[in-house]
């Protein structure tokens, strides 16, 4: 998407691009058309102060042109909190309402091994 944004800028000099920074994917040196495109963008959003730090120190931008925008919920969202959960989706597991569940979501990938899930993975014995 680098290229659309030095595009878009070329083109278009008042257009206001920002992009929303979420991740390792920002927090390293940005090369070429990547770093081109930072220094032309409007303004950054990041998830956290963590990502806007690390994207501002490693890629030398000016940290007031970034903003933390965390990740949030539809404030309209409405939960069916009477079937909250659909307990015949466990059934193949074997699980039901008695038992306790852990549920997380991440990439698990061994370049990102910071992230502690294999702590997690490893003290479930003896959580059990």
């Amino acid at each position: 998407m680098a290229i659309l944004v030095v595009l878009i800028r070329f083109f278009y000099p008042k257009k206001k691009i920002i992009l929303l920074a979420h991740g390792i994917e920002v927090w390293n040196l940005q090369k070429g058309l990547k770093a081109r495109a930072l220094k032309k963008l409007t303004s950054i959003w990041a998830v956290s102060n963590f990502t806007k730090n690390e994207l501002c120190k490693n890629n030398d931008l000016d940290c007031r042109k970034v903003q933390v925008f965390p990740n949030t919920i539809d404030p309209f969202f409405e939960a069916n909190i009477e079937h909250a959960i659909d307990w015949d989706l466990l059934l193949p597991y074997n699980l039901n309402y008695s038992h306790t569940i852990i549920f997380t979501l991440t990439r698990l990938k061994a370049t990102e091994m910071y992230k502690g899930y294999d702590k997690i993975i490893a003290a479930l014995p003896n959580l059990i």
